[in-house]
């Protein structure tokens, strides 16, 4: 989405300024050497402030300004026009919906729920860049794409810096898949998956309580016990400790 907004960018740093005038996803190709732009259809140079349209483009992505208020009336092209349409796009991107539904929720403004309230991993800096795209009022979202942008990095920067406490870790992922396949009687898969585990973490509960027991099956209780011992020093619940020496027929 950021290569996507460049693509803006660009084209709004011209001189005299171009607005693209038909962001959606048809329109966002992913070629190998990133996201571009295409199909200039609809794009128009805009030496003042606004272009007059007669609602072109595709009618879910347009702004309530491009639409127009009534029948006789024409709609007005901003730069910022482009900004709400790339917000749709956003949206649609990361909760799988539209923010509004039907042309006249788009012309009346209709309000619509946040972004996180559809999906709760988004986090807050790129819900409220996403709000302020979707603004009724042209001059209340971003002035242009490269204020976007600059938008844009400094969310990516943050979560780069701060990641989800919430998110677990390779070890605790590696010994969830790992459990997985041992309930699906796959116990090749399990063992590589705990040991992926125990890899990242030496002392990852799930994959230590396994791997004893499966070790214990395998007749090898000198690993047995070296993977227990390695249980008992986590501050595990006592009666998990209790219940893995019982399995192992340590007294």
């Amino acid at each position: 989405m950021i290569e996507a907004a460049e693509g803006l960018s660009y084209l709004h740093s011209l001189n005299p300024s171009v607005s693209y005038g038909d962001i959606k996803p048809d329109n966002l190709i992913i070629s190998f050497d990133g996201v571009k732009l295409m199909d200039f259809g609809h794009s128009r140079t805009i030496e003042e402030k606004f272009v007059i349209t007669n609602g072109m483009g595709a009618w879910f992505y347009s702004a309530p300004e491009v639409l127009g208020q009534s029948a006789d009336e024409p709609g007005k092209r901003y730069i910022s026009s482009d900004i709400y349409a790339f917000g749709v796009v956003f949206y649609r991107v990361l909760t799988g919906q539209f923010p509004r539904k039907s042309l006249s929720e788009i012309i009346a403004t209709v309000p619509f729920p946040r972004p996180c309230d559809l999906n709760s991993a988004i986090p807050p800096e790129l819900d409220e860049i996403i709000i302020r795209c979707l603004e009724k009022r042209p001059e209340d979202r971003f002035i242009n794409a490269s204020e976007l942008v600059a938008a844009l990095k400094i969310a990516k920067s943050k979560q780069r810096k701060a990641p989800s406490k919430e998110q677990p870790g390779n070890a605790t992922v590696c010994a969830k898949i790992g459990f997985a396949y041992l309930q699906d009687s796959n116990r090749r898969l399990a063992i590589q998956y705990f040991n992926e585990a125990l890899m990242f973490d030496k002392y990852e509960p799930t994959a230590l309580y396994y791997m004893a027991i499966i070790k214990y099956l395998d007749g090898r209780v000198d690993k047995a016990m070296q993977y227990l011992d390695s249980f008992r020093k986590l501050d595990a619940d006592l009666a998990k400790v209790k219940q893995l020496e019982k399995q192992l027929g340590v007294r």
